[in-house]
């Protein structure tokens, strides 16, 4: 079977491997106290790993590869940060591998180690035709072991949202309340627009948006504006909107990069979903905020902030899916479940962030 590096550090994170007679290729005896935790920055794959090799315990880094020449094909020797690899685990040992000082880095040869049924499993899931490949272990799981895993894959989102929220920190200057507004602008997106959300939150800074907080005209006007919906305006409130953007715009000395209407996706999304009524809902919401992250900081109830966010758009957006087209039955506010959405994508990364 083929055999990745993903596979290889797959069986060293759960020690998936007959470990009571581990030797290194020299012949040592290896006890493996703790693997480690894999390393998601540049670097060895596994740090703070403690293994006793010999009579010595170890404290240090841990790299995977398929095979022992793979590390000289990755140049890490030259690389200061693998002075500090206490072992090199493979797959298949070709050849033995020296530190800059030249002294040898112990090696794992895991090949022999495996069981053909962690192998099969492996095949199975990775290749199977099943869409949920994994049904059929779930029966011999233990209600403890699925819930460890779906708490750990919780944490593990939870962690990867909360960095992209402070690289948006970094990014604004570590500004806090300018950072709520792109990540909510951002997630008022929903998946299908939330890259074209993201550009407008920040060709439209907070600091212009918490000035006109008292007109949601004004909201509307500098949102569908810089999102690029009012270049050829085709009823009377898009012409207004259009003038009221155009005087904003000299006003405040905007961008002069912003969005085309093309650039927004309408494919496939019902007219609750257009991106025209979520800046219209998004256009009450900042209105009806003043701090969002002093706001964020302060939510203790989940009910309270979910009524908060169930917005109810204008009354031209209640009628209308897009400038000049009527639907022709009312639209509704944003809905319990969106609110939840933006609850869970927003308020939560940002406090875990904070």
């Amino acid at each position: 079977m083929y055999i990745d590096e993903s596979l290889v550090s797959f069986i060293w994170h759960h020690c998936y491997f007959n470990s009571t007679q581990v030797k290194t290729t020299d012949k040592e005896c290896i006890l493996i106290r703790d693997p480690g935790h894999p390393n998601k920055h540049a670097g060895p794959d596994f740090v703070e790993s403690r293994i006793k090799i010999g009579d010595i315990e170890w404290i240090g880094s841990v790299e995977i590869h398929v095979k022992s020449s793979d590390w000289n094909a990755h140049n890490h020797s030259s690389n200061p940060d693998y002075d500090r690899v206490i072992l090199h685990v493979v797959w298949k040992h070709d050849v033995e591998i020296k530190r800059p000082n030249r002294t040898f880095i112990p090696t794992l040869e895991i090949n022999n180690l495996v069981s053909t049924e962690v192998l099969d499993k492996y095949t199975g899931l990775m290749y199977g035709q099943n869409d949920y490949p994994c049904h059929q272990y779930l029966g011999y799981s233990k209600h403890i072991s699925i819930l460890s895993m779906i708490n750990k894959s919780m944490v593990s989102r939870l962690e990867r949202k909360g960095d992209e929220v402070l690289r948006v920190f970094h990014v604004t200057g570590k500004n806090w309340e300018e950072t709520a507004y792109v990540i909510l602008v951002r997630n008022f997106g929903f998946k299908v627009n939330q890259d074209n959300m993201d550009l407008l939150a920040r060709l439209l800074p907070f600091s212009v948006i918490s000035k006109h907080r008292d007109s949601t005209f004004q909201m509307e006007a500098l949102l569908f504006g810089a999102a690029g919906f009012l270049n050829r305006p085709c009823d009377a409130y898009s012409d207004q909107l259009r003038s009221e953007y155009d005087f904003l715009y000299h006003k405040y000395k905007m961008n002069t990069d912003f969005l085309q209407r093309y650039q927004w996706k309408f494919l496939r999304l019902r007219p609750q979903n257009f991106p025209t009524v979520r800046l219209a809902q998004l256009a009450i919401l900042l209105a009806n905020m003043d701090k969002i992250f002093s706001m964020i900081l302060e939510f203790h109830s989940i009910r309270k902030v979910t009524g908060l966010l169930k917005v109810r758009q204008s009354s031209y957006w209640l009628e209308h899916y897009d400038f000049g087209k009527r639907y022709n039955k009312r639209l509704s506010g944003l809905g319990i479940w969106s609110a939840r959405n933006i609850l869970t994508n927003t308020f939560v990364p940002i406090l875990c962030a904070y």
